[in-house]
């Protein structure tokens, strides 16, 4: 078997050297295997290129994301980002990394998981980028080299949309394989369009929720001198930043429950430091902040992304829970989105009962994966099991 491995030429149903079968008639994609952090840190042009044609891509796809979060993370593994050329042309991205745990404590398994999963970090819709014209071909390629590649014995791959064409390829190809499918985890979050303007939107929205708005705003005006705000400077982001950490482990330290790991590591913390850094000086952060008598006791951390707001996380003095300071802060959000041209919300990962009074469009996603045939990769998925 030729030990020559790049770069690859991916044929129907297996996977050979372009450089030692000349003749044969190879498909026109072949995949470089990139894991050099310098390398991955010149990727950002040509990652955010196809990032643009994409239809399918999402915010957890972004270059932005991507990068920082390897960069406050790479001590969990190996980049193995997968890069599908056509000729000369750049046509696929496939961002996963690679690390190595103890099955029981005894045995090292190698394991191929999503850039951007890991750390306390779970992000939402993940996905392989592709041209759309050739998107079934680049999954196939994907697919194959990576079920070719007998170095890595576990695939654990979280929150691919379930109408995704990688979605549809790797688990067919999962089932065809020895080994042990991993039977999908489907979550489920709540989006929305946006009209263009508020009182549109109030009126999709039921009678109860629109009241129930009135009340908390009515609320909120007899405590005293409050005001809402979209951070306009790198001042205000960092402090609203600050404020958000300290409020968000506050409550839930109140709480005594052990509901939320955002923010509980220095890790996490430092990367969306720098995150909300690099996504304000590109105009994608909406970081709202509720003020009682000139001080912060409520944030709003949300993105932006091909026109829709996603809120990510929300923290909040737990002194200050009977003034509903997360549904303010968000129908607050919401008004600016629609006021701002934006066309939709998304809710995130989390079906909460709560974000079905502002979005009724259900969206899934699955955490899908393949365990290598053997006893070895048969305890791994016994014990993942357990742990689940």
């Amino acid at each position: 078997m030729c030990k020559r491995l790049s770069p690859l030429a991916v044929v129907p149903n297996q996977l050979v050297c372009s450089m030692c079968l000349p003749d044969y008639p190879v498909s026109s994609l072949r995949i470089k295997v990139l894991n050099d952090a310098d390398e991955f840190a010149a990727l950002g042009k040509s990652w955010q290129a196809l990032a643009a044609v994409d239809t399918k891509t999402s915010f957890f796809n972004d270059w932005h994301w991507n990068n920082l979060w390897w960069q406050h993370h790479q001590y969990l593994g190996q980049l193995h980002v997968l890069l599908v050329y056509q000729e000369h042309r750049l046509v696929g991205l496939a961002p996963f990394y690679k690390d190595q745990s103890k099955v029981l404590g005894l045995i090292r398994q190698t394991t191929l998981r999503f850039l951007g999963t890991g750390g306390n970090t779970s992000p939402d819709d993940l996905n392989v980028l592709a041209e759309p014209g050739i998107r079934t071909e680049v999954c196939e390629s994907v697919c194959h080299f990576v079920f070719a590649d007998f170095s890595i014995q576990r695939m654990l791959l979280a929150d691919v949309p379930v109408d995704s064409e990688f979605y549809k390829v790797f688990t067919r190809i999962a089932l065809e394989k020895h080994g042990y499918a991993i039977n999908p985890a489907v979550s489920h979050r709540r989006c929305t369009a946006l009209p263009n303007e508020w009182p549109e939107f109030r009126e999709q929205i039921s009678r109860n929720t629109h009241k129930q708005i009135k009340r908390r705003f009515n609320r909120l005006k007899s405590v005293g001198n409050t005001h809402m705000q979209v951070c306009n400077s790198l001042d205000e982001t960092n402090a609203a930043y600050s404020a958000l950490v300290d409020l968000h482990l506050a409550r839930w330290d109140r709480k005594k429950q052990g509901g939320s790991t955002s923010f509980t590591s220095p890790v996490y913390v430092e990367f969306h430091r720098a995150l909300v850094q690099k996504l304000f000086s590109t105009e994608q952060l909406r970081l709202v902040t509720l003020k009682l008598d000139d001080k912060i006791i409520a944030v709003e951390y949300a993105l932006v992304y091909n026109e829709t707001l996603m809120f990510f996380q929300t923290g909040f003095n737990p002194d200050f829970e009977h003034l509903s300071p997360g549904h303010v802060l968000m129908t607050f959000a919401i008004k600016h989105a629609i006021e701002s041209g934006l066309k939709k919300i998304d809710l995130l990962k989390g079906d909460y009962e709560y974000k079905n009074s502002y979005a009724r469009e259900v969206v899934e996603s699955a955490s899908i994966g393949h365990y290598r045939a053997g006893w070895v990769s048969k305890l791994a998925q016994l014990n993942d099991l357990r742990k689940r």
